[in-house]
């Protein structure tokens, strides 16, 4: 099967099966009307071929419809056009085009030729594009005035002005007082003043001489996909001689399931560096990316944050102070069905 006959099949089944749903007004198959109109311009239509009904019975002038052309020589056309209820009525052929001289090119006609309607409003604003099979950027499910769905050139997805919600990079996202002082190098709680606007974060802090560590743990979402995972830390310091120097943080994380035995090892820890500004919140790199030891469906799954102080790049002389970890996983389903 070849090229052109492959796009022409793929839009016969588009054109079968998509009006199921609006089959009483969206697919019109006994609806084709002659024109002796020959190049590429507009169509003027002269009445309904043998056997079949005219557009002018089916479709009201100014609807954007789909139409199938059968040149004089045989060549074909399916497009998008606008149909006006004229003396004679006329179909104006759009860009969005496949026709055996080629994707987004019209067929040049001659002879006479037959003219069939395809779908109506409301699906609209249908573009080919440049593959085989026809593409939409909005499809109207309903009433004209709501039940869109919509999909963006990012790829997103909406219905009715709201976001579907997709697999793809999801977050957990931890408080720096919710972190787990480990034995033998603990960091300490604090809370954070920040003067007269009384904001007062919990925190986890870390020292700026001994290696320290703390962890967190959540259970893994039925739709993550098990893979590796990503980290940030959200932090402050306490020394604000030290501006610009560097604090080197560290993530490692293993998973456990039903039965599964607690002494089990942590994966790799991977680090990121971020560099403190007086006073400010400071948000690191996305790390990059994490392999969690022994990972399953729906394990609970514990991580180990540590500053690796004894890190020469590990410059600065205050307290590096968390107020958040965030994570990041991928999910492969839209729930935890």
């Amino acid at each position: 099967m070849n090229r052109l006959v492959q796009i022409f099949f793929a839009l016969g089944l588009l054109l079968a099966l998509v009006p199921q749903a609006e089959a009483a007004r969206s697919y019109k198959d006994i609806t084709c009307e002659t024109t002796a109109t020959t190049g590429t311009g507009t169509l003027n239509l002269a009445g309904a071929a043998t056997n079949y009904l005219a557009f002018v019975t089916q479709v009201t002038s100014g609807d954007t419809v789909s139409y199938n052309i059968t040149s004089g020589n045989g060549q074909y056309e399916t497009g998008v056009g606008v149909f006006t209820d004229a003396t004679p009525d006329t179909l104006t052929r759009a860009s969005s085009i496949v026709s055996t001289a080629g994707v987004g090119t019209a067929l040049t006609l001659t002879g006479t030729s037959t003219v069939c309607l395809g779908f109506i409003s409301p699906w609209t604003q249908p573009n080919l594009g440049t593959g085989d099979s026809p593409q939409f950027s909005t499809i109207e499910l309903g009433a004209a005035t709501d039940n869109t769905l919509a999909r963006t050139a990012a790829g997103e997805a909406s219905l009715e002005g709201k976001a579907i919600k997709h697999a793809g990079l999801q977050t957990i996202s931890i408080p720096g007082n919710a972190l787990v002082p480990q034995t033998g190098g603990a960091c300490t709680f604090g809370t954070l003043d920040s003067g007269t606007n009384d904001i007062m974060p919990g925190t986890c802090n870390f020292s700026a001489s001994t290696d320290q560590f703390a962890s967190f743990s959540f259970r893994s979402p039925k739709g993550a996909n098990e893979s590796t995972i990503t980290y940030q830390i959200v932090w402050t310091g306490d020394t604000a001689t030290d501006a610009t120097d560097d604090v080197i943080w560290g993530l490692q994380c293993g998973a456990f399931g039903d039965g599964d035995t607690f002494n089990t090892a942590y994966g790799t820890e991977i680090a990121v560096t971020d560099t403190f500004v007086t006073s400010t919140t400071r948000v690191s790199a996305v790390s990059s990316a994490l392999t969690v030891a022994n990972y399953s469906e729906q394990d609970w799954v514990i991580c180990r944050v540590h500053r690796d102080a004894d890190n020469a790049s590990d410059n600065y002389n205050g307290l590096g102070e968390i107020l958040n970890v965030t994570v990041f996983y991928t999910d492969n389903a839209s729930s935890d069905d």
